[in-house]
């Protein structure tokens, strides 16, 4: 037997139809419907469900702990109304068919602010199916395998949807499922990630980010094209990069007669490499200090702009909350490591192939990079990219802390996308 849904205008509150269950829900005091499916299936779903299958496999469970859950969007026909769709492998004890959900709009919005896991809640059904609250909470955070279609990040309606961070979601993108992930920005709002390599993360849809780094991926990383200026004297990081960075790579800094000029003609320099400047970062500034805590030398990150944007160079900056200070013209990467483990990340990553393998080595499970957006420079052949870290040490999304940002500021010589990058 099979479920029906109708427009949900024609359905009267609180009827019970053939073959249609509406079950009422209470969120924040409102009623909220949906149809839970507990028959063979959705009249009006069919080819959702037959993808489903395909997706999540026709063999079912009653343990929560081996539960699939697909996840797509309907339109209905000749009207506005839309629906968001659950088909589940899971089979209660008792039932006779695997658990499915539909919930319009309006319903969906109501459910803890679109929230996925009240509406995994309602799947489950634990006051009809007998499971525990607490054991679904736990499920859905650690064990069930969401497949979720990019459409329902494209829709108007519903692309809102909070995942509340299980650690076993995916999405359909860029032709393959890919781990999906969602953290929140600068300004608090949240964004929803595709992974393109291990902890390295791709904006949903975002055609402009998908052709840079696809760039990225065509164009060359050199070891022997950089150069690394540190302006930190602790004897921690010198000694760390001299055990990891090779003597050739490293652009010596004299602190005893250093001036803005000198600095800047070093830069100028050394304008047909890339530069990794690593340092300490106060109030817009990278600071020097010597053993005994006395300033030796300070230079403002918009004045190390200024030099950047007039000379054509390409630089990372590196250092401590870097990012609170970086105004796009330039490549900064700002975290909660200190200068010791930020040498070997660099270490790591300056023997990459090309530089998306650069980004990848430059993350790791609990720093992870999301690719946010690409800038454009019209006055010049540059390209550039938003990258944002992130510490992951927490599987929740409130405990995914943005550690920093990677604005990537890259000299090119032409738009190929084996162009040389320096």
């Amino acid at each position: 037997m099979a479920t029906s849904i109708r427009n949900r205008q024609a359905i009267p509150i609180f009827i019970l139809l053939i073959n249609l269950f509406l079950a009422s829900v209470k969120v924040n005091g409102q009623p909220g419907q949906y149809t839970w499916c507990t028959k063979s299936s959705v009249i009006g779903m069919e080819s959702e469900a037959a993808t489903a299958a395909s997706t999540i496999g026709r063999e079912y469970t009653s343990k929560l702990k081996e539960v699939k859950i697909y996840i797509t969007i309907k339109k209905q026909p000749n009207t506005d109304d839309e629906f968001i769709y659950l088909h589940s492998n899971l089979k209660p004890e008792g039932f006779p068919y695997p658990l499915k959900a539909v919930y319009p709009f309006d319903t969906y919005r109501d459910f803890g602010n679109s929230n996925l896991k009240e509406l995994v809640r309602g799947l489950i059904n634990p006051g009809q199916t007998g499971y525990n609250e607490l054991d679904v909470n736990i499920a859905y955070q650690n064990h069930i395998k969401f497949f979720i279609e990019n459409s329902v990040f494209k829709d108007k309606y519903f692309a809102s949807i909070i995942l509340g961070e299980p650690k076993n979601a995916k999405v359909r993108y860029l032709g393959d499922w890919r781990q999906l992930k969602q953290f929140r920005s600068e300004s608090s709002i949240i964004n929803n990630y595709a992974s393109i390599k291990p902890n390295l993360f791709l904006k949903l849809n975002n055609d402009k980010v998908v052709d840079l780094m696809s760039k990225y991926k065509n164009t060359k990383f050199s070891k022997e094209d950089i150069r690394i200026i540190s302006l930190v004297t602790n004897s921690a990081t010198e000694k760390k990069i001299d055990e990891l960075i090779p003597k050739s790579l490293i652009l010596n800094v004299d602190f005893t007669n250093l001036t803005i000029d000198n600095f800047r003609q070093k830069l100028i320099n050394n304008k047909d490499r890339t530069i990794f400047l690593l340092g300490h970062i106060e109030n817009g500034y990278f600071v020097t200090y010597d053993e005994t805590g006395r300033k030796i030398f300070d230079i403002s990150i918009s004045e190390i702009a200024k030099i950047t944007q007039e000379q054509n160079i390409s630089i990372f900056l590196i250092g401590c909350k870097s990012a609170e200070f970086t105004n796009g013209r330039i490549t900064s990467i700002v975290n909660k490591f200190n200068t010791v483990q930020a040498v070997e990340k660099v270490s790591k990553a300056i023997n990459a192939n090309d530089y998306m393998d650069f980004f990848q080595k430059m993350s790791s499970e609990d720093l992870q990079i999301v690719v946010e957006e690409n800038f454009t420079n019209g006055s010049q052949k540059r390209r550039r990219a938003r990258l944002f870290f992130y510490e992951t040490a927490s599987t929740n999304l409130a405990a995914a802390i943005l550690a920093g940002s990677l604005i990537v500021y890259q000299a090119t010589d032409d738009d190929n996308d084996n162009s040389k990058t320096h």
